[in-house]
């Protein structure tokens, strides 16, 4: 039998080896199922609590556990990283930045009483109890114990200042809970206080830990929304722990890499990118000042924003650079101010406008009266006609202001000048037509020494006129000379009011002068002849007809030259006298016979050219020139 046993021996070691074989299979099949379900099972764990923590497994594997280590947020520039917690590690072996406080019992009991029930900065190996696991890295960590008497909250606060500008926020932090207990939940929070730490503003973390529970792991929140509302304040940061039943036992909470790290644009005071020069500008037409754009720019962070204010000729405020105001003509003083909440900047410069336009001057012809001196006052405001200036006219003055009863014609020229009132000036000329000279010798009738005779001349230079005091023969003009000899003196020799002209002997002037009669002939200056003041025109021929020395008559033949006809006047008692014209080539032009007639005219028609008059009384021939001009 044992030969057959033994010789079945193989048979039995092929089947045990197959069944082996299969068996060991289906355990490693076995064992890789369970095992990727508990990976899935814990991924999905620290999935869970790094997310939204709620509940844990005891069984959780307390080494292998998710964290997070205090990194800075990366931000894009010019946003900067800032974390707003000191000490979050608590390295310094204690709580250093932080304010630690408890409401209600901490005397100590339980399982931990070297501990007091608040929180402490220690290490795993100092707890003296059982606690919730080792710091997260470092040497220490963080610890408030669980077990304790109902009612306590412990506090564990830092006063932070958010940043303007914020972009993003981020807090982050690792923890554990240890715990067999059962009964009401013990609560860990993360709240946000204002300065005062009396108002709660905001809970950005809130975890219950209810049953027996053995987990640490690793939190990461986005708070920007929580923070951007609180912007440039100062908050008070808390962890809370709230033990709302009295226990003792093994239990508690484990803190560590506390971080609130932010990303903000940092605030940088402003500056002035561009600030314009002092500026020298003309008026805009017609107006007294000007539209001035400039250019000013400034930079930083936040924006800053621009107000300007306007000192001396303009004045005014408002935002904004005020480019392209109207400014006054003067000096102004522009002053832009730059603001954000980080400073001020300020920027200056000058605007001067200048007024280089000249005021309108406007003249109206004027006629003037002498006065009772036989002065003629010019008025300055009779001339002006509507003178304008663009910024206001400060004097109108006009020269000569005054004419004396002497003048040089009766039409005086005068000019006007309006300076207004920054020194610009324009003149322009006006006619000022003199009255009450009716000789219009250019001397008034209230001076007039010789009314119907020139008193402009004075050859002799003695400052008399020459028709009032004799300036001696040579200096007399021709018209005032007479006889055959032309050794005679013309004289106007008035009687009972009718004045003639006469011609005396040199030695006769002297009386007549004495008893009113003047040098020259009768009407030699009137409104239409306008004699030059020196009589060298002479716009009348005269031809004389001496009978005898006391007896001399005559005529005139005027105008000459004459642009119409010739007129002829005759002062003879009984005029009868011949005239024949002859022109320039000797042809007898047209013979004219006056009898018993003052007045009569001839050549209305003759072309223009020289022509001569040839003048016959009884045994008496004059031969004058007469000119025509100006017909055609």
């Amino acid at each position: 039998m044992k030969k057959n046993f033994i010789s079945k021996i193989p048979n039995n070691r092929l089947f045990i080896s197959k069944w082996f074989r299969q068996f060991s299979l289906l355990c490693s099949l076995l064992f890789a199922f369970q095992l990727d379900a508990q990976v899935a099972a814990k991924d999905q764990d620290y999935s869970d609590r790094y997310n939204n923590p709620v509940s844990f497994p005891k069984e959780l594997d307390a080494v292998n556990f998710p964290q997070v280590m205090m990194m800075p947020l990366s931000c894009q520039s010019p946003s900067v990283s800032e974390e707003l917690l000191t000490n979050g590690t608590f390295e310094t072996g204690n709580a250093s930045g932080w304010t630690i406080s408890a409401v209600g019992p901490v005397s100590p009991t339980g399982t931990c009483p070297s501990m007091s029930r608040t929180w402490n900065v220690s290490t795993v190996t100092s707890t003296g109890c059982s606690d919730p696991g080792q710091e997260f890295g470092g040497l220490y960590a963080i610890y408030s114990m669980y077990d304790g008497v109902a009612g306590n909250q412990h506090r564990l606060r830092q006063t932070i200042t958010v940043p303007d500008n914020l972009d993003n926020a981020e807090l982050s932090f690792n923890y554990g809970v240890r715990s067999s207990y059962g009964g009401q939940a013990r609560t860990f929070q993360v709240r946000l206080y204002d300065v005062t730490g009396s108002t709660l503003l905001e809970t950005l973390f809130l975890y219950n830990l209810t049953g027996s529970q053995f987990f640490r792991t690793g939190i990461v929140l986005n708070v920007f929304p929580q923070l951007h509302a609180y912007e440039g304040q100062q908050l008070v940061f808390e962890c809370l722990v709230t033990i709302p039943q009295t226990w003792t036992g093994p239990a508690g909470l484990v803190l560590d890499n506390v971080s609130l790290n932010v990303c903000h644009t940092p605030c940088t005071p402003p500056s002035f990118t561009s600030c314009s020069i002092d500026m020298l500008m003309s008026n805009d037409e017609n107006q007294c000042n000007a539209q001035v754009p400039y250019t000013v720019t400034a930079d930083g962070n936040p924006a800053p924003v621009l107000n300007y204010t306007f000192e001396g000729s303009t004045i005014g405020s408002g935002a904004g650079t005020g480019s392209g105001s109207t400014f006054n003509v003067g000096t102004t003083t522009v002053f832009i101010s730059a603001e954000n909440e980080c400073g001020v900047a300020l920027c200056s410069f000058t605007i001067t406008v200048e007024d280089v336009e000249s005021p309108s001057a406007i003249c109206q012809n004027i006629i003037v009266v002498p006065n009772e001196n036989g002065v003629y006052a010019i008025d300055a405001s009779a001339v002006n006609n509507g003178s304008n200036d663009n910024c206001g006219i400060e004097s109108i003055t006009v020269d000569p202001s005054s004419i004396p009863c002497f003048h040089d014609a009766v039409e005086q020229i005068v000019t006007l000048t309006v300076t207004d009132i920054h020194g610009n000036s324009s003149a322009c000329t006006a006619t000022v037509t003199l009255t009450g000279d009716d000789d219009c010798d250019g001397v008034g009738n209230s001076c007039d020494l010789c009314p119907g005779g020139n008193d402009q001349i004075d050859n002799n230079n003695d400052g008399q006129p020459d028709c009032h005091v004799y300036p001696g023969f040579s200096n007399l003009p021709a018209s005032w000379k007479c006889g055959n000899k032309n050794d005679k003196v013309n004289i106007c020799h008035n009687v009972n009011n009718n004045p003639h002209t006469i011609c005396v002997a040199e030695s006769a002037v002297a009386a007549h002068l004495g008893h009113g009669d003047y040098l020259g002939p009768c009407g030699e200056a009137n409104c239409n002849n306008n004699l030059k003041s020196d009589g060298s025109k002479q716009l009348f021929s005269e031809i004389m007809f001496n009978n005898s020395e006391s007896n001399v008559e005559h005529i005139h033949i005027y105008p000459n030259p004459a642009q119409e006809a010739f007129n002829v006047i005759c002062e003879f008692e009984k005029c009868n006298f011949e005239i024949q014209i002859i022109n320039s080539l000797g042809t007898r032009v047209e013979t004219i016979k006056i009898s018993n007639q003052s007045q009569v005219s001839f050549g209305e028609n003759y072309p223009d050219g020289l022509y001569y008059a040839s003048v016959k009384h009884k045994s008496y021939t004059e031969t004058i020139k007469l000119v025509k001009q100006g017909r055609n």
